[in-house]
């Protein structure tokens, strides 16, 4: 019966600390305001899109100090919507320390292909497929994208890339979907990566792949059997160009299936 009573007694005593404890947490968290702001980018790229001192003029554009409020009044919900509505940011977290610290983690777009469009706009692709205007103040290194390119960005930022139909109201392809896919392809394979700079789109509409080495063109066509097309192209780099020369050629034709057509340099 003693040790009945002692056990009570214990889960009493450990439920009043409990509570006094959470009272004078409450208390505190009352009388601290924000002290220290700390932005963390916790995406692992090497981008520079987002920095603290932009964080802060996204708040402020909105009437939003931080720094002096107590943090029982910052709305960290807000604070989110604020920065995932900025094209840059992929996903962000904010929430408040007891020492007056407001954390704010964010997660950058990372772009795989910059894309210039008859008009001359200019405009980012990244991963998922989500556009992203350029920077003023930082350019990411990434595969360029021109030529015969019809889709805008004012249509793209209405919309994500994957989930375009394959053709547009009058009928014409949208090539912007083969670009982001073969982008997507190049940027994940470390071969593709080091070998193209760019994509071209000529007047039939047909894409061609620009190489860092050797001065030729690779005539692509379309994404379909883009995996394929890939594959034949690494065959005629390893075993063809290896042995002939990276300059022997002026086009490597892919559109054609099982086969691949080269044209020589003509001879001077």
């Amino acid at each position: 019966m003693i040790k009945k009573y002692k056990y009570i007694l214990f889960w009493i005593v450990i439920t009043a600390y409990s509570l006094i404890t959470l009272g004078f947490s409450a208390i505190k968290r009352e009388q601290v305001v924000c002290s220290n702001i700390e932005v963390i980018i916790t995406d692992n790229t090497d981008n520079y899109f987002v920095e603290k001192e932009d964080v802060i003029s996204m708040f402020l554009s909105k009437g939003i100090a931080l720094e002096g409020v107590n943090i029982n009044k910052i709305n960290v919900n807000e604070l989110e919507k604020i920065l995932n509505n900025d094209p840059s940011i992929k996903n962000s977290q904010v929430y408040t320390r007891i020492d007056g610290s407001v954390i704010i983690e964010v997660e950058q777009r990372n772009p795989i292909v910059r894309v210039i469009n008859r008009k001359n706009e200019s405009y980012y692709i990244d991963e998922q497929g989500e556009i992203m205007p350029l920077s003023p103040k930082y350019t990411a290194h990434v595969l360029i994208a021109n030529g015969n390119i019809n889709e805008s960005q004012d249509l793209l930022y209405s919309t994500n890339i994957t989930s375009l139909s394959d053709k547009d109201v009058i009928g014409r392809r949208y090539v912007i979907k083969d670009i982001y896919n073969i982008a997507l392809h190049v940027y994940n394979n470390e071969f593709w990566k080091s070998m193209i700079e760019q994509i071209y789109v000529n007047i039939n509409n047909d894409l061609e792949l620009i190489p860092r080495v050797g001065n030729h063109t690779v005539i692509f066509g379309t994404a379909e059997d883009m995996y394929e097309k890939f594959r034949k192209l690494k065959v005629v780099y390893k075993l063809g160009l290896k042995q002939s020369g990276w300059n022997k050629y002026t086009t490597i034709n892919l559109k054609y299936k099982n086969q691949v057509v080269c044209t020589k340099k003509p001879l001077l």
